[in-house]
């Protein structure tokens, strides 16, 4: 029987080993699967989508501007003609009429300017008017048809009492230096047998206009 040297054995496992790894390392290269760096065509570039800012929406902003009183003139083109005051219903429930209708006026007006003046309280207290319908005349000394007075009827004032500023306007020279204004209101009165008639209230005191 030949004796083989030890050292010869393990030199000859060592270069057993070698070449086994060698083999193993070259069949694990040819099945493993074959990466390719992409190619510029074929790349993908995702871009973020920006989307804008929602803003709040803007509300514009609204200045309100307050309306001028009514002027005797506004009155006039509101108020053409004098309604038949039988064919109005009463509006204002009986039982808050508690007598006959009663007005007086207060205060002054003082022009300063043709389309400006100062109103010193110048206005018209009334009690008992059973209608929105009714009616105010004004009786203007001297009567030379310069001035146009306001209100001329009680529709949209508070019923049946309450009072309103007087509104004047100068529709063309004046003829004096002073007015004065009185006024009678209408209102509406049943008989015994309660048919309803149009009566007139004469307003106490009076209202001096100065002008400029």
């Amino acid at each position: 029987m030949i004796k083989i040297p030890s050292k010869v054995v393990f030199w000859a496992l060592v270069l057993v080993g070698s070449l086994g790894l060698m083999i193993f390392s070259s069949v694990s290269r040819n099945a493993g699967p074959s990466v390719k760096n992409p190619s510029p065509s074929t790349l993908v570039i995702v871009s973020p989508t920006v989307f804008p800012a929602i803003s709040p929406a803007i509300t514009p902003k609204v200045t309100k501007t307050a309306l001028p009183t009514p002027t005797a003139s506004d009155a006039g083109e509101l108020f053409k003609g004098i309604p038949d005051q039988g064919l109005v219903p009463t509006s204002v429930p009986k039982e808050q009429i508690t007598g006959s209708a009663t007005c007086r006026l207060e205060g002054g007006i003082n022009f300063i300017r043709e389309d400006l003046y100062e109103s010193k309280g110048a206005k018209i207290v009334y009690h008992n008017v059973d209608s929105p319908a009714r009616l105010i005349f004004w009786k203007v000394t001297p009567d030379d048809g310069v001035l146009k007075i306001g209100p001329n009827i009680f529709s949209g004032l508070p019923l049946p009492g309450g009072e309103r500023e007087i509104g004047v306007t100068i529709e063309k020279t004046a003829s004096a230096k002073s007015y004065t204004l009185a006024a009678t209101i209408t209102y509406g009165e049943n008989d015994e047998r309660e048919v309803e008639k149009i009566k007139e209230a004469s307003c106490f005191g009076i209202i001096t206009v100065t002008m400029p």
